[in-house]
C-alpha cells in the first residue's frame, strides 16, 4: 500500500495538500488533528521523544499530514518503516509563512505558542527564532531526499499545482481547480476582523442578557490568564 506523507511545516498548505489527497483518491486518511489519537501520538513525540506511536498509527492510513508526521527527524523514520512511501514537504516563502504564524500563535491561539517553539527546536517565539527553525528543518529535509524520485517539494504561493503532485503520484490531473484552504493575508484588517469576531463569540448573543454576556467574558479572561501564566512557567 502506497502512503503519501505530507512533511512540510504547518501553515505551509498543509491542508490544501490533504483536500488535494482526497481529490485524487488517495485514502483513507489518517484522522484530524485534534483526534484522540494524534494527541497521544503528539503527547508521545513531545514529551518523551517516543516516535513508535506515530508510526503506529501510519499503519492502516495512506494520506498524512501535520503534526505528528511533519515533526523532527519524523520524515526519516516513515522512510525506514514504510519504504516505497510519497514525500511531499510543502513550502511556503519564510515571510509570508511568518505571518501566518505570527497570526495563529499570537492572536488567535497564543496558548498553542510553546508547541510551535517545541517543534522547531527553538529558544523563543521570535520571528528570527522561528524563520531560522523553518528554515533549517526544510533544508534538512530536502538534503535527506536530494536525488530522489520518492519526493517533492511543493509551494501551492507559487503557484505550483496539480501537475508535479500528479506525475510524482502517476495519477491523471483532476479536472478541478487545485483547492486552497485557509488563504488570508493576515495583515492589520486580517487581525482587526479576527478579534472583532471572537469578541462577539465570547460575548454571546443579546438575547442571554448582560450579567450571561458578563460572565461569558470573566471566564474567557480568566482562561487566557492562566494559560499565560502556565506558558510562563513552563
Amino acid at each position: 500500500m502506497q502512503r503519501v506523507f505530507g512533511i512540510g511545516f504547518n501553515k505551509t498548505g498543509t491542508t490544501s495538500l490533504g483536500r488535494s489527497l482526497r481529490i485524487l483518491g488517495i485514502g483513507p486518511s489518517a484522522p484530524p488533528p485534534a483526534s484522540p489519537e494524534r494527541h497521544v501520538a503528539n503527547r508521545a513525540l513531545f514529551d518523551h521523544g517516543d516516535y513508535e506511536p506515530a508510526l503506529q498509527l501510519a499503519e492502516p492510513y495512506r494520506a498524512f499530514q501535520d503534526r505528528p508526521f511533519n515533526v523532527w527527524e519524523m520524515y526519516r523514520k516513515l522512510d525506514e518503516r514504510y519504504p516505497g512511501s510519497r514525500f511531499v514537504l510543502t513550502s511556503r516563502s519564510p515571510e509570508t509563512w511568518w505571518r501566518s504564524v505570527d497570526h495563529w500563535i499570537h492572536v488567535a491561539k497564543p496558548h498553542i505558542a510553546k508547541r510551535y517553539v517545541e517543534h522547531l527546536r527553538v529558544d523563543d517565539d521570535s520571528k528570527t527564532a522561528m524563520i531560522d527553525g523553518y528554515e533549517r528543518y526544510n533544508q534538512e529535509v530536502r538534503n535527506y531526499f536530494t536525488g530522489r524520485t520518492d519526493f517533492l517539494e511543493l509551494d501551492f504561493e507559487r503557484g505550483d499545482g496539480w501537475k508535479p503532485l500528479c506525475e510524482l503520484l502517476e495519477l491523471p490531473v483532476p479536472d478541478e481547480p487545485v483547492p486552497h484552504r485557509n488563504r488570508q493575508s493576515y495583515d492589520e484588517n486580517d487581525r482587526r476582523r479576527f478579534l472583532e469576531q471572537r469578541w462577539r463569540q465570547r460575548l454571546g448573543p443579546p438575547e442571554i442578557g448582560w450579567p450571561k454576556r458578563v460572565a461569558r467574558l470573566t471566564f474567557f479572561g480568566a482562561r487566557d490568564a492562566w494559560r499565560a501564566l502556565t506558558r510562563t512557567r513552563k
